[in-house]
């Protein structure tokens, strides 16, 4: 038989060969009767939002979840799919901080003005078209008929500029980067890991 079909997303949809000597597991693949949509068609898309906010370093990391959180009601997306992926200061005058220099740590943070920081959202590559439209949109309005502007000005959270967006494909379990998009692991193999590495063979043992 085959070992892991096509789309596998775990060890335990590699079938174990009779005799090997080892414990055998149980073939449970969710993903059995998964089909592919076609070479290079991505699973999911992250896009990386770039923003600047009008506060210091401490400010931020203090309504960092707020302001995710505000993102996530604008853009009508579930919270577990808007994520930070870091932040800097800047300092009064421009220029990021990188913490060099004869300036101390503490005066680092009080000479910082704004932050840029960056936002991962994990979406569906069909909702990509509307997510792109609302965050390119000068006072475009969001879930709830608000914009983001008065999303934060309501919560009491710190102004939030939009600078850039950024595109990429996530193929998450059970597929792997190809050309521009993703395609189901092959049979024999299978990613357990939601990421873009590739797709790991089953153990040697494993039926194939």
């Amino acid at each position: 038989g085959t070992s892991a079909p096509a789309g596998s997303t775990r060890l335990t949809d590699c079938a174990c060969s009779a005799g090997s000597g080892l414990a055998c597991f149980a073939t449970t693949n969710s993903n059995a009767n998964t089909t592919s949509s076609g070479q290079g068609s991505a699973v999911r898309t992250v896009l990386t939002v770039t923003a600047n906010v009008a506060a210091t370093i401490a400010e931020y990391e203090a309504a960092q979840s707020d302001i995710l959180a505000a993102f996530a009601a604008f853009l009508a997306l579930d919270t577990t799919r808007v994520t930070s992926a870091g932040a800097k200061a800047t300092r009064r005058g421009g220029g990021r901080m990188d913490g060099r220099g004869d300036m101390g740590a503490r005066e680092l943070l009080q000479a910082s003005s704004s932050v840029v920081v960056s936002v991962k959202l994990d979406v569906e590559q069909t909702d990509v078209p509307r997510l792109l439209g609302l965050l390119s949109g000068e006072g475009s309005t969001g879930g709830g008929g608000m914009a983001l502007a008065d999303i934060l000005s309501g919560l009491d959270l710190p102004a939030v500029t939009i600078a850039n967006v950024q595109e990429a494909s996530l193929c998450g379990e059970g597929a792997e980067p190809q050309g521009n998009g993703c395609a189901l692991c092959a049979a024999g193999t299978y990613k357990a890991r939601g990421d873009n590495s590739s797709c790991v063979d089953c153990p040697r043992w494993a039926v194939t």
